[in-house]
């Protein structure tokens, strides 16, 4: 069974999140990383060690990250930790620094809101099957924004994001409070960055084909969350994505 993840809110711009950088690089991966890491390549030939940044800690007062360059075969193949229960235990793992989008569709004559989530395909590495919003990624560089365009290109398909005037006929630009906050999750590990993006009217219809990473995406209202999580329960969703629900109060 999944532990719970927490979500810490914040509430603020982009531009008010500072990502600060350890200029250190990892250590070399441990033999039995590699033994695993041998055994997980030739299982899921789609696993590819990439460079990622390693969350240390958060300072709320000055609301900036700490982080360190690593790489993904180690925070894939580490020593599970099993005391991570909220964000002050993610600095003695490897925990994923990653972006979250929690993308919302309205609907012009109710005003209701729709989020998008994504089924994970069951090929990828962790939580396989499991509903969760969508897009979201691991960052590999500071540029929160640029990643997260990245990542709704690659993972719903929607496109034209590079040019400035597409991307603004579909997205609304990030406001001063559409960085919702953090969600800590003390089973893979990992700490998102959760991104409020608002969707032009319309633009749902452009997004496109699922990709490779999910199953099935779908529009869910905010207000049918309730009934969502309860036929789904909570052992085929994402923890991170239950406890962004709880934050917004959706649930």
């Amino acid at each position: 069974m999944n532990r719970p993840a927490t979500f810490l809110p914040l509430r603020c711009a982009l531009e008010d999140i500072t990502i600060t950088l350890d200029q250190s690089g990892p250590p070399p991966p441990t033999d039995a990383m590699l033994k695993r890491w041998a055994a997980a390549t030739a299982a899921n030939p789609r696993l590819f060690n990439g460079p990622i940044l390693r969350f240390t800690r958060f300072d709320p007062r000055s609301r900036t990250i700490h982080a360190t360059s690593d790489t993904y075969q180690r925070y894939a193949m580490q020593d599970r930790p099993t005391q991570v229960t909220d964000q002050h235990d993610h600095a003695n793992a490897v925990s994923h620094l990653a972006v979250t989008g929690v993308v919302v569709a309205t609907d012009r004559e109710t005003g209701t809101e729709s989020v998008v989530l994504g089924k994970r395909s069951g090929e990828t590495f962790v939580y396989p099957c499991l509903w969760e919003h969508a897009p979201g990624g691991g960052l590999e560089t500071t540029a929160i924004y640029d990643q997260l365009l990245c990542e709704l290109a690659e993972e719903l398909g929607l496109e034209g994001l590079d040019n400035p005037e597409q991307r603004d006929a579909l997205l609304v630009p990030p406001g001063p409070t559409d960085v919702l906050g953090l969600a800590f999750d003390p089973n893979t590990p990992s700490v998102d960055v959760v991104v409020h993006l608002r969707l032009r009217e319309g633009a749902e219809h452009a997004l496109g084909k699922d990709s490779w990473e999910y199953g099935d995406t779908k529009l869910i209202r905010t207000d049918a969350l309730p009934a969502f999580l309860a036929e789904h329960g909570e052992h085929e969703i994402i923890p991170p994505a239950v406890a962004i629900w709880k934050g917004m109060g959706w649930v």
